[in-house]
């Protein structure tokens, strides 16, 4: 079940703009493309109560939950393997392999591995083009080298100070609308290219049960909003990002998800972690039918993507 979030006007502030309802009476949540200022790192620690241990790259996830769905590690690896009819206790052999390791060190094996594009393919801005781990891709694109992002953050008190947060006027993020049930909040971010395009991600073995989605991951302790949609960005599809507005809000079946849009100002689809097995560079007016879920769908709408 998703529940899509409508703000009053006097709550979302400078945000406003017009948004729109679509044809099935569902109101879309407006949003605003307004860029903020970036906001300086502050120098000194972040204080945690609690610090996170070991992480994908060097230290940073929550002890408890991991991943694009804020799930725990042994049953988010668990259900990637896929049980054979024939031998149930024993999983089919993975077709290929991540060369990122699982944060315990497993080896996570891909049973539908995805077919690279040519890297040339990255610039046709009308191409959906596909970039698999550790794969080739063009020096520069669009003015922005595609390249391992050296200065990243490896601890969790980095991540809190990560630049590329801007100073925004957001509105509160939202309670969720079953007082039963208390959802996690989450974030994550829709990735602009200036030709229009837009960062897609492939989770492992289709996790969740997605072929595709955009970076997003529950909320860490200790991290902005900002902060933890830049880590999850990271972590999920390699790329260096700065935030450039707000899109809106969505309740997810347990999370109430803020979007942000981004731009990338550095890193590499090549370097996606062991929750991704590939990412793709998306035309803008063909993200929505992209995208095989109702409520990335329902992103693009925000986002202006109805190809």
């Amino acid at each position: 079940m998703r529940t899509m979030i409508v703000i009053q006007k006097d709550v979302l502030l400078k945000s406003q703009v017009k948004g729109y309802t679509k044809k099935d009476g569902t109101v879309v949540k407006p949003y605003s493309n307004k860029t903020g200022h970036l906001v300086a790192p502050k120098k000194g620690g972040h204080k945690l109560s609690v610090p996170s241990q070991g992480s994908l790259f060097g230290g940073s996830s929550t002890p408890k939950t991991y991943g694009h769905h804020g799930s725990k590690f042994s049953g988010m690896v668990d259900k990637m393997y896929p049980q054979s009819s024939k031998h149930p206790k024993a999983p089919p052999k993975p077709k290929a392999y991540h060369p990122q390791s699982g944060e315990d060190g497993q080896r996570i094996g891909l049973f539908h591995p995805h077919t690279a594009t040519k890297p040339k393919e990255l610039r046709n801005p009308e191409s959906v083009t596909t970039i698999t781990p550790g794969g080739k891709v063009v020096k520069k694109l669009n003015g922005v080298r595609l390249r391992t992002w050296k200065g990243a953050p490896t601890t969790e008190a980095g991540w809190a100070e990560v630049s590329g947060q801007i100073d925004l006027e957001e509105p509160p993020l939202p309670e969720s609308s079953d007082p039963k049930f208390k959802k996690k909040a989450a974030s994550g971010v829709i990735v602009e290219e200036p030709d229009g395009r837009v960062w897609v991600i492939s989770p492992t073995n289709q996790f969740g049960g997605y072929q595709n989605s955009y970076p997003k991951g529950k909320q860490d302790e200790g991290l902005s909003l900002q902060a933890n949609a830049i880590k999850e960005c990271f972590e999920e599809s390699g790329l260096q990002i700065e935030i450039t507005g707000f899109l809106g809000d969505i309740e997810r079946t347990t999370s109430v998800a803020r979007y942000y849009r981004a731009k990338r100002v550095g890193g590499t689809p090549a370097d996606m972690g062991w929750e991704t097995q590939a990412v793709h560079l998306v035309p803008g007016d063909q993200l929505r039918d992209f995208m095989d879920q109702t409520v990335d769908k329902d992103v693009a709408d925000m986002l202006g993507g109805r190809g």
